[in-house]
């Protein structure tokens, strides 16, 4: 297990170099505090194990460029070994460039012969949406360029390389448009676009992080993919990489009602409660904060007796009956 102390740690894969299992992952600061504000300053971490058990931490093994297409953040991406011996990490870029912020998403690509260190080779991005399939901000600037999650492979049959990339299908209506696109290539330089590999229309709102595994001989694709009857709007965000939203949206979204700490009022006249926190009567099972972001609370009056919050705990909410984990201060919902 690896856990950082000062950083979250999500999305991760691994290479393999005979000896090693080298683990690369996206991390950012926990002083950051909002865990929403994470992507905006994701770099790529590395960490080594001989077992995949115990895990060593190399620190980050690489950071957006300064003055260059990827100088936002960077995101998850793969790792494979060309033909002359060296590595290749593709992975996804964001940048300040055109100002759409974690709406630009581009893949790029950086070479290594150790898998410690890594080069950028190009100034410009391995593979871009292309417009003959997919969705572009230049089609439309206010919806994001879906273009990540680059996974490489070799083709079984021996013929080059392919790349799947999570993408939007042109000409299909949003929230039942996300794809998987696919690329070729014989020398993991030069790469030709090609139409999706997950159908059309696919019938998921967002498909993420593809990887292909060769299970008894044959590839099988797994992929997490959004329903489209669960896939919601994004919301904006800010230059920060924060979500945020108008007074003026909110106001027209809330229809007169009015707002409290930047949710709809359940009437005109109804006043802002306190935020719901819980009490020093506070039993077993309580949580502190917001449905999304929590940890237990440390009151202590806290005990092992398998309780749930008392009915009479004002600002104190029953645990809920779906099962939760808590990870970095994220709460998990497991179906």
């Amino acid at each position: 297990m690896l856990r950082l102390p000062d950083d979250w740690v999500w999305d991760s894969w691994v290479a393999d170099d005979g000896e090693t299992y080298h683990l690369y992952f996206l991390k950012a600061p926990r002083a950051l505090e909002d865990p929403s504000r994470r992507h905006a300053r994701a770099v790529i971490g590395h960490a080594t194990s001989t077992d995949l058990v115990d895990w060593t931490d190399r620190g980050t093994t690489l950071l957006p460029s300064e003055a260059g297409w990827d100088d936002l953040a960077l995101w998850t991406g793969s790792t494979v070994r060309a033909d002359d011996g060296t590595w290749r990490m593709f992975y996804t870029a964001l940048n300040t460039h055109r100002g759409h912020v974690l709406r630009d998403q581009r893949v790029g690509v950086v070479e290594s012969d150790d898998l410690h260190h890594w080069r950028r080779t190009t100034d410009a991005p391995a593979l871009s949406a292309d417009g003959r399939w997919y969705k572009t901000l230049d089609e439309d600037p206010s919806a994001s360029e879906t273009w990540r999650d680059p996974f490489v492979f070799r083709d079984p049959g021996g013929d080059g390389w392919h790349m799947l990339v999570t993408a939007r299908l042109k000409g299909t209506e949003r929230y039942d448009d996300g794809v998987l696109a696919h690329a070729r290539s014989q020398d993991l330089v030069s790469w030709e676009v090609q139409p999706p590999v997950s159908g059309d229309p696919s019938g998921f709102g967002q498909i993420e992080v593809p990887q292909v595994r060769v299970v008894d001989g044959r590839p099988v694709l797994c992929s997490p993919a959004t329903p489209r009857s669960r896939a919601r709007p994004a919301r904006p965000t800010t230059a920060t990489g924060a979500p945020g939203r108008s007074s003026a949206s909110r106001a027209a979204r809330c229809s007169g009602r009015g707002t409290c700490r930047g949710r709809c009022r359940s009437g005109p006249s109804r006043p802002c409660s306190p935020p719901r926190s819980c009490s020093a009567a506070t039993g077993p099972g309580c949580w502190s904060g917001s449905a999304t972001r929590s940890r237990r609370a440390s009151s202590p009056s806290r005990s092992s007796t398998p309780s749930r919050c008392p009915s009479t705990a004002t600002g104190c909410r029953r645990s809920d009956p779906v099962p939760r984990v808590v990870r970095d201060e994220m709460v998990v919902r497991r179906p």
